[in-house]
């Protein structure tokens, strides 16, 4: 058997495979000490890295409780897991220098590190490579013919594993150091002759194609050349970070050669986190809606879109339109009806269950909002949704046949294991939320994961020069700039802690250690036959550092420039796009609007309201991305705006106060009303922020928390005095109001939820829409003066089904100041009367006219987009008074106004030419 051996093979290591037999392995350390012990009858197992981390924290732990007076408890106290991760790496570099408990400590904290031990059995590679040593001197069982073949010096290696070496020698064992044939008097030779030089000394170099370096001023342009390249331009591609290049070859749809993510990690892998996210108290909505938009749930797909939708629509999570979602969904309402009504019934009950089981196990209990404000979580709640979600990701992992994805849900597996072990340490029944999210995020910390697999085709790419096991013919190094400050193995030690341990453990020397690492950056230059450098000035916007070995040959080489070259990145990439295809959606520049073909395939609508009729009156162009194409601006996850909340939610308040209950005598009418403030505002008021106001509950607004709730209890307060002084009792809040018989033409329904309808003492209906406009009083007034307001001039009419007649009264109520405006007169300070401009003239009329005119244009595959137009540019303006419509606003004298404009991002649309 035949080894090529470097404490540097690991991962995915070059070499010449065609000459690599099957009884020929290439290996690393921790891959040799594994070779030897199936020889030598050594059985030790080596956990990962995360379960050593967490038995670690808990071995500490336990010394923490026993010895509090130590040097690392305060430390501990404040992130125990970080200090833990910290020791266990101190811990794992001393045990290969042979390192272990009886081992004198010179300092206090290397004390707590021997005292650690005591309740710590988990075993390093350092242990059991020192073990494998002592079996080889034993004269434990060998290979057959064991060959050892390294590329430098053993004795450069740390000294346990050169003491194997050494070991494996003394039994017989061929140990030898490749040969490396010399080369020929090139530009390469000349350079290593440079590196390896302790001169000086400036000289010139001969010039010839065996050693060039490629610059670039910033990262993007050298990633974007080299992804330009030929898979086959270098036998070898050295790039320490190679993600950035594989996001380049990706989007241009080469072949990836395989990329780890060291910093921002596949948003599978964050299922534990996101999930333990809706335990936080008050309940944080991102985290609710990031939750159910995980790429791979235990919670099913259909369920969690609309439970996305309701919760962005509503603004809360618990609130009675989630809870129907939930119930419909464990009842299988809608499912299975192709059965039988027997075998529908025996499969809804065993269904339902099950359902029932994952909602409680995934989801918060809809029926219990906790309000904790101390920020503190359940220990059991935390214990029992990781035992579920470790549970189903064993589950799902063998069902899974995409190999990303698996790797990812075991990395996910393996946290929730480390947490679970870490809560059973937990003897309070409440912990600190920032305590167990601090803990999870500090298990992610220096994972990385697969982010591309190598492709067919790919470029073979290593990620360092130790990495090299074979010749190259060619060779490119990606990044001749990323080389962190050398560190050296204990430089975490204190200079008295090292020399203390000099005395008593094998230490690497730091002479020897940093002759180890130069010979591993030299590797390249002596395993090629040509050597292309990259070097580039910025990355991003912050300058890179320069790599040693090119500071030594820029102070080294007169003639440097000859091997400097600077593509020019950008005529490159035109050459490969050659025939590029230029997309025109822009609008003629002289043109109203854009056609379209096939207007006759058009779905409209069954039903308009209000806010559509505004559209398609002002903005036909975005009625039509908006009802027609169904593109909405907002996703089905977007949250609310603060501002939006406090308008949503004092809605509800005012809507679960003051509504009319059927079968209660009484409700409705103000001595009613003002029972149920007195006695349910405060609980009504918390659950609403609850149900629709979450965002209210995020640590940035919690303190205005108080102050808007003192608003609201004014706001209804005053409100009902409003009802008082004008005699007012209330038929309902926020009922849906529908007419078909309104004669806007093609069978539309007209259909709106007014905010509250009510009627006066002779039982006229009179209907009021709240706005939440701090002090926008006057917005309302002009709309009303101006017979613009399409909103209650609809709801005027709507009412007659639900009330028996139209309303007689209709008004703007601005809270939370309660300040009616109206044309109508009511009673009370608190009022605004309008006096409508051309009142003759009735609003309905020239609605109909202007939503059959609108219709009509588009019918025929025009939508108008007159933005920058002349008023007596626009075709539809210039027809409003003949044809009796509702005109156009506009600011100035050349742009029409707008309004509403709620679709932005469609400016990219109405580019003209």
């Amino acid at each position: 058997m035949k080894l090529f051996y470097s404490p540097s093979y690991s991962g995915f290591v070059y070499t010449d495979k065609s000459q690599l037999l099957f009884n020929q392995k290439i290996v690393d350390t921790a891959a040799l000490v594994e070779e030897i012990k199936l020889y030598a009858g050594l059985s030790t197992e080596r956990k990962e890295d995360i379960e050593r981390t967490v038995d670690y924290y808990k071995a500490m732990k336990t010394y923490m409780e026993k010895h509090p007076g130590n040097v690392l408890k305060a430390s501990f106290d404040v992130d125990g897991l970080s200090v833990a991760k910290e020791c266990l790496t101190w811990r794992d570099t001393l045990t290969f220098a042979g390192w272990n408990k009886t081992t004198k400590a010179p300092s206090k904290r290397m004390e707590v590190l021997s005292g650690v031990e005591a309740y710590f059995e988990d075993i390093s590679l350092g242990e059991d490579l020192e073990a494998i040593t002592e079996a080889v001197k034993n004269g434990c069982l060998l290979p057959e013919n064991l060959e050892i073949e390294t590329l430098i010096d053993w004795k450069l290696f740390s000294p346990l594993e050169s003491e194997l070496i050494e070991a494996l020698k003394t039994r017989g064992v061929t140990v030898y150091i490749r040969e490396l044939p010399s080369k020929a008097d090139t530009s390469l030779s000349s350079i290593i002759n440079v590196l390896e030089s302790a001169s000086d000394k400036e000289e010139k170099i001969k010039k010839d194609d065996t050693f060039n370096i490629l610059h670039f001023e910033e990262q993007d342009e050298a990633l974007k050349y080299l992804s330009l390249q030929k898979p086959d331009s270098y036998d070898v591609w050295i790039n320490s970070d190679n993600k950035a290049f594989d996001d380049w070859l990706y989007l241009e749809g080469k072949a990836t050669s395989g990329s780890r993510i060291k910093v921002g990690l596949p948003q599978i892998t964050q299922l534990l986190p996101i999930g333990l996210g809706t335990l936080a108290s008050p309940m944080s909505l991102k985290n609710m809606v990031e939750w159910l938009n995980v790429p791979l749930s235990p919670l099913n797909s259909a369920l969690r879109n609309k439970l996305e939708a309701r919760i962005a629509r509503e603004g809360g999570y618990y609130n009675d339109e989630v809870k129907k979602i939930i119930e419909s969904f464990i009842n299988c309402d809608n499912d299975f009806t192709e059965l039988s009504e027997e075998e529908r019934a025996t499969k809804v009950k065993e269904e339902s269950k099950k359902r029932a089981e994952k909602i409680e196990k995934f989801l918060p209990d809809i029926n219990n909002a906790e309000s904790n404000t101390d920020g503190s979580v359940s220990r059991n709640k935390a214990y029992s949704f990781t035992k579920a979600l470790y549970d189903w990701c064993g589950t799902e992992l063998a069902l899974l046949s995409d190999d990303m994805q698996k790797a990812q849900l075991a990395l996910v597996k393996n946290e929730c294991a480390a947490v679970l072990n870490m809560l059973e340490t937990e003897t309070e029944e409440r912990m600190p939320f920032t305590k167990l999210m601090a803990f999870v995020s500090d298990l992610k910390a220096g994972v990385d994961m697969l982010q591309y697999e190598a492709e067919e085709g790919c470029r073979t790419v290593i990620s360092n020069p130790g990495q090299l096991a074979a010749r190259a013919k060619s060779l490119i190094w990606c990044d001749f700039y990323n080389d962190a400050k050398e560190t050296l193995k204990y430089d975490f030690l204190l200079p008295g802690e090292k020399a203390e341990f000099r005395k008593s453990l094998s230490l690497w020397d730091e002479d020897t250690e940093r002759e180890y690492n130069h010979q591993i950056k030299m590797l390249p230059f002596y395993l090629a036959d040509k050597v292309t450098l990259v070097v580039i000035d910025k990355k991003v916007t912050e300058d890179v550092e320069t790599h040693p070995l090119y500071i030594q040959i820029k102070q080294r080489i007169k003639n440097l420039n000859d091997f400097v070259l600077s593509p020019d990145v950008n005529s490159d990439f035109k050459t490969v796009l050659q025939n590029p295809v230029s997309i025109d959606n822009e609008i003629e520049g002289d043109a109203e609007g854009i056609t379209i073909k096939n207007a006759n395939l058009i779905q409209w609508p069954d039903h308009e309201t209000y806010s559509s009729f505004e559209q398609i009156v002002y903005n036909p162009f975005d009625y039509a991305f908006g009802y027609l194409a169904g593109i909405s601006a907002l996703g089905n996850s977007s949250l609310p705006k603060v501002y939006q909340a406090y308008g949503t939610c004092a809605h509800a308040v005012i809507e679960r106060l003051f509504n009319k209950k059927e079968g209660i005598e009484g409700s409705g009418t103000v001595p009613y009303i003002k029972e149920n403030i007195k006695n349910n505002f405060d609980k009504v008021f918390t659950d609403m922020v609850n149900g629709c106001g979450a965002v209210l509950l995020l640590k940035e607004n919690l303190l205005n928390l108080p102050n808007y709730k003192a608003k609201v209890f004014d706001c209804v307060n005053a409100l009902v005095k409003v009802l008082e002084d004008n005699k007012l009792h209330v038929l309902a809040c926020e009922p849906k109001l529908i007419r078909s018989d309104m004669n806007f033409g093609n069978e539309i329904r007209i259909e709106g939820y007014a905010d509250m309808i009510l009627a006066d003492e002779k039982n006229n209906p009179v209907v009021f829409d709240f706005k939440w406009y701090l002090g926008k009083v006057d917005k309302f007034k002009k709309t009303i003066e101006e017979n613009k307001s399409i909103q209650l001039e609809l709801y005027k009419y709507l009412t007659k089904k639900l009330a028996g007649s139209e309303a007689k009264a209709v008004a703007y109520v601005v809270i939370p100041e309660v300040t009616l405006v109206s044309a109508q007169s009511f009673a009370g300070n608190n009022t605004v009367k309008v006096t409508i401009k051309d009142a003759d003239e009735q609003l309905l009329p020239k609605l109909k006219n202007s939503y059959k005119y609108r219709r009509a244009q588009i019918e025929k595959g025009f939508i108008e987009e007159a933005t920058g137009f002349a008023p007596d540019q626009i075709t539809y303006q210039n027809d409003c008074e003949d044809k009796n419509l509702i005109p156009l606003e506009f600011d100035g004298i050349r742009e029409p106004k707008k309004q509403p404009k709620p679709y932005p991002q469609y400016e990219f649309f109405k580019g003209r030419k």
